[in-house]
């Protein structure tokens, strides 16, 4: 495996220096962004120049990248070569760019920037280069990028939809906060992290089967309530039948839990055990068509 690991590096490095070999009159400028936390750092490194810039606070890996590709155009702006070359080890920053996302504001001012750099006799060649394969200017721009996550943060605007995964985050926050004050809610036993899910590759029924269960209202159970009749109770040990006690408590079914889960609660059953264990559990037991 690591023989294959290296012979694929020194293919990628000996097909660089070709690619290298024809943009040898160029003026080479090498790109790069870099992500640590919520800090977000640019770089570009050029022969006469070498330029960082933290980004805003959860500003994203993608507008850095991007944010680099600027750069490197105000670079070309202000040198004398016409002919320049700007290698990038992001391939979805370059096709971004070559597809015209105008949505995103910083493609649009890359658009607008390179248009007029043409226009005044500028030759621009945006060109891929894989990562950690050695290559020398990409390595510069690796260490600039990484170094760019400790210095002041610039004052640069970046797309709004960068926030949203904060958004998400800080409306969940706020969501179990809230939740947390409901501890006299019986279904706060069962799941008191809000954050659960699931899984998208059960079929509907037993998706919405697994909700019943998890919130402790089923038709098996508490159809009695709309009916005004009394409680029923589990037909293997006549106590009352919830769905607490179907999952956890019947001493009946503790053989067919074992097989499938053997776990002591609600919450660990919701928390530690397969969708799939416990829609077998309920079939196993013939519960599965009643709830």
């Amino acid at each position: 495996m690591q023989l294959t690991i290296i012979a694929a590096i020194i293919i990628s490095k000996r097909k660089f220096f070709e690619l290298r070999s024809e943009f040898s009159h160029h003026l080479e400028i090498y790109t790069d962004g870099s992500k640590n936390g919520i800090r977000t750092a640019a770089a570009v490194v050029a022969p006469n120049s070498v330029k960082t810039v933290r980004l805003p606070d959860n500003a994203s890996i993608f507008t850095a990248k991007i944010h680099a590709l600027d750069m490197a155009l105000d670079i070309i702006r202000h040198e004398r070569s016409k002919d320049c070359v700007v290698f990038s080890n992001s391939l979805s920053s370059l096709q971004a760019v070559e597809s015209c996302k105008v949505e995103n504001p910083l493609i649009l001012k890359i658009l607008k920037d390179h248009n007029q750099l043409i226009n005044s006799g500028k030759s621009i060649t945006f060109c891929w280069i894989p990562c950690h394969v050695g290559i020398w200017g990409k390595g510069d721009a690796d260490i600039t990028a990484k170094a760019g996550l400790d210095v002041a943060i610039s004052n640069i605007r970046f797309p709004v939809s960068n926030l949203l995964i904060c958004v998400n985050q800080l409306c969940v926050k706020k969501w179990q906060q809230l939740w947390n004050q409901c501890t006299s809610n019986k279904l706060y036993s069962v799941q008191p992290d809000i954050d659960f899910s699931v899984s998208s590759s059960m079929g509907r029924y037993d998706s919405v089967l697994i909700n019943h269960l998890r919130i402790g209202h089923t038709r098996l159970t508490n159809s009695y309530l709309l009916k005004g009749e009394s409680q029923p109770v589990c037909e293997a040990c006549r106590s009352p039948l919830t769905v607490k006690h179907i999952l956890v408590d019947c001493t009946c079914y503790s053989a067919a839990r074992q097989r499938y889960f053997g776990v002591n609660t609600l919450k660990d059953v919701f928390e530690n055990v397969a969708s799939r264990n416990i829609i077998a559990y309920v079939k196993d037991i013939s519960f599965y068509n009643r709830i």
